[in-house]
């Protein structure tokens, strides 16, 4: 507790926070450390859009995070892309490509000797694009999506000194862009990096649970270089139609400390 305080009144370039016991204790928590992730994703995309059919599939993804304490939290950003390939029952063949950004901030809301509880907000931007080339092979259907949510989090230190982290956040309001419901562009330049990575975001509505719902589910095993880690979004927006997006993913994370 004093070490706490300490540390809030002077701040944490002056007073170093001893690693608690809830966190796990091969991480130096002091230390900033950067993370390249690369998981396995299965995905289902469904635009009422253009037309009530799931499409299934799976893909990869590639991302990246940083993390480092600061005062009493944990500061986090991550980003990631990621594509995958779809089909609906009937074998029509889709595929979805995606990016997102997302920094969170947590504080200690209780510490036991192996238990952590963490409550802090997370932001970012999600874009979602879907080429449902068997119905609409001119067009693009996409969620971008600039949101806030609280983050709360659940750590646990093994015996071996390994941790395990549970975390779940959900959407409390943010900017949702769209496709209009009637396409008056023949064709979408689906071939340039733009379409992906700026289009999405254009426009939009304001965004809360009525019409909208987002969260996100992560379970991990970190141990002192790596972690496996189980990722879970659901997503659904009802204008100007349903669209929904589920994903599961199996991550590996390597971590390394590269300015001790």
């Amino acid at each position: 507790m004093l070490t706490l305080v300490l540390h809030v009144l002077l701040g944490a370039s002056t007073v170093e926070a001893a690693p608690s016991a809830a966190e796990p204790a091969v991480l130096d928590r002091t230390a900033a450390r950067v993370g390249l992730d690369v998981s396995l994703v299965g995905r289902t995309v469904r635009d009422d859009l253009l037309i009530p059919l799931s499409f299934g599939g799976g893909g990869l993804r590639l991302g990246g995070r940083f993390e480092r304490r600061v005062g009493p939290g944990e500061l986090g950003f991550s980003l990631r892309a990621d594509f995958a390939a779809h089909a609906n029952r009937f074998g029509h063949l889709a595929a979805s490509i995606g990016h997102a950004v997302r920094g969170a901030y947590v504080l200690p809301l209780w510490r036991g000797p192996a238990w952590g509880l963490w409550l802090g907000p997370a932001a970012g931007l999600t874009a979602d694009v879907a080429y449902l080339a068997s119905w609409d092979d001119a067009h693009g259907y996409w969620a971008g999506t600039r949101w806030l949510a609280p983050e709360l989090r659940l750590t646990h230190t093994l015996a071996s000194g390994e941790g395990l982290a549970f975390a779940i956040d959900f959407g409390v309001i943010g900017w949702v862009s769209r496709p209009p419901v009637y396409r008056y562009a023949k064709q979408d330049p689906i071939t340039s990096p733009e379409f992906y990575l700026v289009d999405p975001y254009r426009g939009g509505q304001l965004a809360w649970p009525g019409n909208w719902q987002q969260v996100h589910l992560t379970a991990e095993w970190v141990g002192r270089r790596w972690s496996v880690a189980l990722d879970a979004r659901a997503f659904h927006v009802t204008a100007p139609a349903d669209a929904v997006w589920v994903e599961v993913g199996l991550r590996s994370t390597w971590r390394w400390e590269p300015f001790r």
